[in-house]
């Protein structure tokens, strides 16, 4: 089973960086996303979903199973709810310390949505929602990718902390667009893939960690849906420009990121982490059988 998985994991990275960064070399030789529209991002986004259903449908069974099985309500709500809290403390922490500026566009609202507070309210609201099962669609072709196969494959490989492992990939992916574009950067792009990087691993230990403990796909896919949501829809609109503010507000922003790395160290410290391996280890199918489905707790 290491072996094996092992090499399915080399075929996997092989094929998505591979895939991927042709992509990615196409998006930054137009200008970056702000020049490309939602087809090449879209099929960025499920390169590893498609290089994953490839190899599930050449070599079946000896992969394990996505996680397709809806799982108990509480880790869906967990997954929902977790990325607009990390949200609210870090940029509200920015906000408050005026290392960022509050900058809430009501002109644009009102043109858009309606004038003053209802407008406001509507645009979390739609952000919440529609903004959710539209992102839940890009961030599937990730999620069937990393979370649904890369993650056992790595858990049944014995890679050491599994988890982690993944964060740190996942965040490496998005580099070129990170340092070379105009993705979650800043005026020191270094800096900036280095704190997205620190970013994907902490989600990477906590998505994993629901992956595996739930037993099931999509409280990933929820959380990174949710996080896009509530980052790129809300949040960044409502933060103004400021010396400071691309260090510390944003996907790269050292805010968020510290309260992401804090849920990510609980995972670790109270032993979620631990067990969910140990679960799919001693599992007869590794990270397949929805019978072993826990609670949150």
């Amino acid at each position: 089973m290491t072996r094996t998985a092992r090499k399915h994991l080399l075929i996997f990275l092989g094929a998505v960086f591979t895939i991927s960064f042709a992509i990615e070399g196409y998006i930054l030789s137009v200008g970056g996303f702000e020049a490309v529209g939602a087809g090449p991002v879209f099929a960025l986004m499920w390169t590893p979903g498609v290089v994953a259903l490839v190899m599930r449908a050449v070599l079946r069974k000896q992969l394990p199973a996505f996680g397709w099985r809806l799982p108990r309500f509480s880790w869906l709500a967990l997954a929902y709810a977790l990325p607009p809290v990390v949200a609210l403390l870090g940029y509200g922490l920015a906000w408050l310390t005026g290392l960022a500026p509050l900058d809430i566009p009501w002109d644009r609202i009102a043109q858009k949505v309606a004038p003053g507070a209802f407008g406001l309210a509507g645009v979390v609201v739609m952000s919440s929602t529609l903004g959710i099962i539209t992102g839940s669609v890009f961030a599937l072709g990730e999620e069937i990718g990393w979370r649904g196969l890369m993650v056992p494959l790595l858990v049944n490989a014995r890679v050491p902390v599994p988890f982690v492992a993944s964060g740190v990939i996942w965040g490496l992916w998005h580099l070129p667009l990170v340092i070379f574009g105009d993705y979650a950067t800043s005026s020191l792009p270094w800096l900036s893939a280095a704190l997205f990087v620190v970013a994907t691993t902490a989600d990477g230990v906590t998505m994993g960690w629901m992956r595996m403990a739930s037993v099931s796909l999509w409280p990933a896919v929820l959380m990174h849906a949710s996080h896009n949501a509530f980052f790129q829809r809300v949040f960044d609109k409502f933060t103004g420009s400021s010396p400071s503010s691309q260090f510390v507000a944003g996907e790269s922003g050292a805010f968020p990121i510290m309260f992401y790395c804090a849920f990510a160290a609980w995972v670790i410290i109270t032993g979620r982490s631990r067990r969910a391996i140990a679960g799919a280890l001693t599992s007869p199918t590794p990270a397949a059988s929805p019978s072993t489905s826990t609670s949150v707790a």
